[in-house]
């Protein structure tokens, strides 16, 4: 997983419509041995663009 959060900041994030917004950020994994799935929560805000300036919203 280290390498799928360099790659959320490092290509999704500057490529996207969101930034990181306060708070929790975390892993989740289930299933059973062998078969194991995982999540990556982050807290995000969608960017909006007016008049040139950046806020979020």
């Amino acid at each position: 997983m280290p390498k799928l959060w360099e790659r959320i900041y490092s290509e999704w994030f500057p490529t996207s419509e969101y930034e990181q917004f306060e708070g929790p950020s975390f892993e989740m994994y289930y299933g059973i041995a062998g078969h194991i799935t995982g999540e990556i929560w982050i807290a995000v805000t969608r960017m909006c663009f007016s008049s040139g300036t950046r806020r979020t919203t």
